[in-house]
């Protein structure tokens, strides 16, 4: 018993050492053959940048303009489904659109400012509106600081003051946390801009001519 199973034992190692050469071969044979096909593979250009600017711009546009016309495409049809519906998206559309080509700018402020200041030079100084007096002269004030500021919203436009000018390169003008407190918003707006006019102007000149206080005493 104890030589058969001691021979049993040999056979067995015999094997085991059999399949370990011959894996390693097969390892060995796996490597020259990966060695040779990687030297024979072409070698993959690297797309230069200037391509892949293009294809990240052309994908871009593809996108905007695959949105732009599932949205055309989708009101079409919603006009087509509901024409009552569609009138009203004509409607606030052009409303939109009207109101967006009458939205006065900033150059439109100053030349109303500067009519306005000519036409109050006319007005005797005894019957002149104090405060339309104060109104033009703190706006000549803030223009002479650098402080104003226009603020589009598209269809209307908003006037208002700064802390810094843009001139200015303080920590306190630069630092985006130290913006003006949401209480003093309302207070620094000078003048609103909408269809045309800018309606706190147009009011502080109507009695100009005005002085209340002429016949105070």
């Amino acid at each position: 018993m104890g030589i058969e199973k001691a021979l049993a034992i040999a056979g067995r190692n015999c094997w085991i050492s059999c399949q370990t050469v011959r894996s390693s071969r097969s390892l060995a044979n796996l490597r020259r053959i990966s060695t040779l096909v990687s030297k024979d593979a072409p070698v993959p250009e690297k797309p230069s940048k200037f391509s892949g600017i293009v294809s990240k711009w052309v994908d871009y546009w593809t996108a905007v303009y695959n949105d732009y016309r599932d949205v055309t495409l989708d009101t079409v049809k919603t006009v087509k489904e509901k024409p009552a519906k569609g009138i009203l998206y004509a409607v606030l559309m052009g409303a939109a659109v009207y109101l967006a080509s009458n939205n006065p700018t900033e150059e439109d402020f100053r030349d109303a400012y500067l009519k306005s200041c000519n036409d109050f030079i006319f007005v005797a100084p005894a019957i002149r509106n104090p405060e339309t007096d104060l109104h033009l002269k703190s706006i000549e004030l803030f223009y002479n600081q650098d402080i104003v500021e226009r603020i589009s919203f598209g269809i209307f436009s908003i006037i208002w003051v700064k802390d810094y000018s843009s001139q200015v390169a303080a920590y306190k003008s630069l630092c985006k946390y130290l913006t003006p407190a949401l209480g003093t918003y309302r207070a620094r707006i000078l003048d609103v801009g909408f269809l045309g006019r800018w309606w706190v102007l147009d009011e502080v000149m109507k009695d100009c001519d005005i002085n209340r206080y002429e016949w105070a005493e």
